[in-house]
């Protein structure tokens, strides 16, 4: 299934979205809108894995974000339990279209709530 986020322009893509195993899946920020947006991994089988019995912490699940260049890479940390998602980063563009990323790094026991905010896009560069 193919995601996408459409305010007045593409912002964001759900470009290659592996359905039958492990990955990857890539999303490609096509537009800077200003706000927060929250990244998170959600354990689809909403089970712990039946075979390994640890779930995501143990699996060779990852997130690489590649930005300006720079592959940076996030494994799920301890404590998963019996959490099924998996809070990675906040991605901010702030007043001044300037992005920085907010490690979050845990785990919520049920769906995230999402973040109200009016976005504006940023412009071209």
């Amino acid at each position: 299934a193919r995601a996408l986020l459409v305010v007045l322009a593409l912002v964001a893509d759900l470009d290659l979205d592996d359905m039958t195993g492990f990955g990857p899946e890539n999303i490609t920020v096509v537009r800077l809108m200003k706000g927060t947006y929250q990244y998170f991994v959600h354990n689809w089988s909403r089970q712990i894995n039946s075979v390994l019995t640890h779930g995501m912490t143990d699996s060779p699940a990852k997130v690489e974000l590649i930005r300006n260049g720079i592959t940076t890479t996030y494994n799920p940390p301890s404590g998963e339990g019996a959490n099924f998602y998996w809070h990675v980063f906040n991605v901010v563009v702030n007043s001044n279209c300037e992005v920085s990323i907010e490690l979050v790094n845990t785990w919520l026991a049920s769906p995230p709530t999402p973040v109200t905010q009016t976005e504006y896009l940023c412009p071209v560069p």
